[in-house]
């Protein structure tokens, strides 16, 4: 079992408290595997972005948060985030301040650590539970 002599281990506050859900990728596209955290509340939380260094010589480089420049457009919490390709992480869903959902999707772009535009989600419910839809805006 991989896990038996494994440990878990502490890692630093993040530069922003992220009480609400944060959405989170961990992607092995650069030099170190990072953790990215997208989301997770109201404020500066709503809409902001950190990521860690994991890996490499921890007594060399300690690891710290590094808060990204790059808004969200929506400020969300309760939100998701799925790598779509090497170089992309797509974050969707979630909630605003007034806990109304939220349909709008954003990708992020690993290389350049900006957000663009993505297809908008339409949300239904039917019989078997949730549905989610990509949809173009038109």
């Amino acid at each position: 079992n991989k896990c038996e002599n494994s440990q878990w281990e502490y890692l630093p506050c993040m530069t922003t408290a992220r009480e609400l859900s944060p959405g989170a990728v961990v992607s092995e596209s650069g030099a170190l595997p990072r953790i990215f955290v997208f989301g997770g509340g109201y404020g500066d939380a709503g809409d902001s972005c950190e990521f860690l260094d994991v890996g490499g010589d921890q007594q060399a480089t300690p690891q710290r948060w590094t808060l990204i420049e790059a808004k969200m457009k929506a400020p969300r919490s309760r939100t998701t985030a799925a790598q779509l390709n090497v170089n992309t992480v797509v974050v969707c869903g979630g909630r605003d301040e007034d806990d109304q959902e939220i349909a709008r999707c954003e990708a992020f772009d690993l290389v350049t650590l900006t957000f663009s535009d993505f297809p908008d989600l339409i949300i239904n419910w039917n019989l078997t539970g949730w549905e989610l839809t990509a949809c173009r805006s038109i």
